[in-house]
Parts: structure tokens; sequence; C-alpha cells
């Protein structure tokens, strides 16, 4: 036992192998000082640290500016489509890359799929249902995402 809960109503013992940072009993919030006599809280926050190293590194990608040159490292924030967007250091242009493969995949898989359920609906000679609208409106959605993809991969193949 490290301690016990600093509640005066609950004074549960609190065990060195305790994972959380309240009191289970009650659910107080610890005091610092018995939080870090926690090792198992302790391992935890250590493997969370690592983890967010990890992320951190991955989400670093190195980019050219197309506008200035300028070769520099930067950590990229993806937009609602699954877009890296960028600002060069140097001229402050605001760039986006082409989606990734996973990305690029899902979206022309699901706008085959979405297609495919339209004609096969139509081919029914069903009524049009109120689904078919949210599929339109999904249709929609990737088809834009795919012709964003298109014209900025396109655009950097045109600029070197």
């Amino acid at each position: 036992m490290v301690a016990s809960c600093p509640n005066a109503n609950c004074s549960n013992p609190i065990p060195d192998d305790h994972s959380f940072p309240w009191c289970t009993a009650c659910g107080e919030k610890l005091p610092e000082s018995i939080q870090l006599g926690l090792t198992k809280l302790q391992e935890g926050r250590m493997k969370a640290e690592a983890a967010r190293a990890t992320l951190g590194s991955e989400r670093e990608i190195e980019e050219i500016c197309a506008n200035c040159d300028t070769h520099f490292k930067t950590s990229a924030r993806l937009d609602f489509l699954g877009f890296r967007e960028f600002t060069c250091p140097t001229c402050h242009l605001r760039a986006i890359t082409p989606l990734r493969w996973p990305y690029r995949i899902t979206y022309w898989v699901f706008l085959f799929l979405l297609l495919w359920f339209v004609w096969i609906s139509f081919g029914r000679a069903e009524s049009l249902k109120p689904e078919l609208a949210g599929v339109f409106l999904l249709a929609w959605y990737l088809l834009s995402a795919i012709l964003k993809d298109l014209r900025i991969g396109y655009s950097r193949w045109m600029s070197g």
C-alpha cells in the first residue's frame, strides 16, 4: 500500500499496483505526490509519452516548396478529405499534397460501389427513395475528393 485516498469519507487504501490517477472507490483525484509513487501509473504514462513521440515523428514530412524551392521538414495537418496541408516557412505559401494511397483507393472503391448501387436501383425501375439522396451526396463528396486529388497531382506533375 502506497497511501490511502485523500477523501475523508473514503480513505480507501491505494496499493502500489494501482494504475489510475483517481481513487477507484470514490473517484477522487489523487494528489501528484501519491501518483508519483504508483509504479503502474508511471509505466502507463511513459508508454503513452513514447506513443505520442512516435506519432509526432510520423507526422513530420519532408517537403520542397513549389514556389521558392525551399527544402524543409514540417508537420502536416490533415484536412476533412484527408489531404495534408502545410505552410512553407520561407514564403508562407499554403500547399496541399495529393492523397496518400489508402485514401485514394478507398475513395475510388466506394465511388464505384455507390455508382453500381445507383445503376442497379435504376435498372430495377425502383422509384427514387430517400436513401438515394444520401447516396448521391456521398458520391458527390467522393467525386470531389478524387477530382481535387487529380488536380493537385497534375499541377505537381506539371511543375516538375
